[in-house]
């Protein structure tokens, strides 16, 4: 017999069986799906052995993600303050033609100047306890694999820097943790005011790189914009492959563009079109994010400029515009829970003057707040950022103002075509990514992964931001 209990017609292999006994059966042999330990006291699932794969599987982002970290040229850096000098012209002469046997009439000089930029610290702090350090994982090394899991997420801020990052985010505008990235220092702006990006404005704004003296060579931009962009050259462009099974596949991506400056490389870059970062796809949060954040602001108000200033409301292309805004305090701690606006009405006589916003800090200011973030929602959408302002006063009750001209617009892609090479621009490191071990002072290992570095572009000018890109079907980001 092979069961114990009242079951014992079943000894020879053959009989017939009530509908309880064989209930009995089921549920003396069944294994189940139960993960919990304590939980498995019943049927044969105590007897389950549990499995772990022996493979870390990564679901978030890896270093096929940080594309422009791994492009952007690289040197290296010998101080703590970077100086290096840039040339803006070669004389002033306008005739060089001379009669025979006579001098030129002055003499000639080229025009140098002199650029500082400042290394910026990057550090993430990890600790592991003892225990797991000797427990028999299923993985790598546990040391190992917060390392690899730290250098990650450095590598994510530092890709999202070299975009976004901006170095005079300190009160009253002065240097800030971070360095400035591509969006605060390339000078050539291309607006495409919710508009898509198309063969034909690839083409004029590779113009504007020739025209300051450069040759583009790439072309960094979000995934979706170059999704976009595919469907409409692939649309009037149809390519059938072969494959060797004998059908065929449809479609090729688009890696360059062939343009009057010669060839330029197609890049998506998975961060440019994320917003997870102080980015025109930054949703306004919904509550501060630190215990030690910026104290919020106790208001703020916006109102439409007594005359027209250059605003560029226009681009909404509509007949009326309701707009509201939201503000959140930073430190280095963390931003706030936003403060909101009134709506304020633009009507088409309006569009050509800006909204000026006044911040007011807290009556009690616990957290002073070093800048501002703006947020701006048009006709009812979702809070998009537009700007960082520093604060003009960390004082309670203080104030800080900004006009609102409409140049970014809120929740639109953005996009960087120019010459990327290491005399336009180039990440300079002081120390590379480094492991520095802490002093053991409890049963756990605690080490940084610390980089000093700084972004540098030298010709700002031949490369061009492209901001305000919509989709074909000229919509926000969603």
């Amino acid at each position: 017999m092979f069961i114990t209990g009242n079951i014992t017609r079943f000894a020879d292999g053959f009989d017939f069986a009530h509908q309880q006994d064989i209930a009995e059966v089921k549920k003396a042999t069944e294994i189940g799906y139960e993960i919990n330990p304590f939980n498995l006291t019943s049927g044969v699932a105590p007897l389950r052995a549990e499995v772990v794969e022996q493979t870390l599987k990564t679901i978030i982002y890896t270093e096929d993600h940080f594309r422009f970290y791994r492009e952007v040229p690289k040197g290296k850096a010998l101080s703590n303050v970077v100086q290096y000098i840039k040339v803006y012209g070669y004389g002033q002469s306008e005739n060089v033609f001379l009669p025979a046997g006579e001098n030129p009439p002055f003499e000639d000089h080229a025009d140098f100047a002199r650029g500082i930029a400042y290394v910026k610290y990057l550090g993430n702090l990890r600790i592991v306890q003892h225990p797991a350090t000797l427990i028999q994982t299923h993985i790598m090394d546990v040391i190992a694999a917060e390392n690899m899991a730290g250098a990650r997420h450095l590598a994510r801020q530092l890709e999202l820097a070299l975009f976004w990052g901006n170095s005079k985010l300190g009160p009253n505008g002065t240097e800030w943790y971070e360095f400035d990235g591509l969006y605060n220092q390339v000078e050539a702006v291309y607006d495409l005011g919710g508009e898509p990006i198309t063969e034909p404005v690839v083409n004029d704004i590779v113009q504007m790189v020739l025209d300051n003296y450069g040759f583009p060579n790439k072309f960094y931009m979000p995934p979706i914009v170059y999704s976009d962009l595919m469907k409409q050259i692939m649309g009037m462009q149809r390519v059938l492959l072969p494959t060797k099974e004998g059908g065929y596949s449809v479609g090729a991506p688009i890696d360059v563009i062939r343009t009057q400056a010669g060839p330029v490389g197609v890049v998506p870059v998975f961060f440019l079109g994320k917003g997870d970062f102080r980015c025109p796809l930054k949703k306004v949060p919904a509550a501060a994010s630190h215990a030690n954040a910026a104290t919020a602001p106790a208001s703020v108000t916006a109102a439409i400029n007594a005359s027209a200033n250059g605003a560029e409301w226009n681009k909404l292309k509509v007949d009326t515009a309701t707009i509201r805004y939201a503000v959140t305090a930073v430190n280095r701690y963390g931003e706030s829970a936003p403060v909101y606006s009134d709506a304020v009405v633009l009507e088409t006589a309006d569009f050509g003057k800006s909204i000026n916003l006044t911040i007011t800090n807290a009556s009690s200011l616990q957290n002073p707040p070093s800048y501002f973030n703006i947020y701006r929602s048009d006709n009812g959408k979702d809070f998009y950022w537009v700007k960082a302002v520093p604060a003009a006063s960390q004082a309670a009750g203080g104030t800080t103002s900004w006009s609102d001209k409409n140049e970014q617009m809120p929740g639109y892609y953005t996009a960087f075509l120019g010459e990327f090479n290491s005399n336009v621009l180039e990440f300079l490191e002081l120390l590379p990514l480094t492991q520095v071990p802490l002093a053991q002072i409890q049963p756990a290992i605690r080490w940084l992964l610390l980089m000093y570095a700084t972004f540098v572009v030298y010709a700002p000018r031949k490369i061009v931001t492209i901001r305000n890109i919509g989709l074909i079907d000229n919509s926000q980001v969603m």
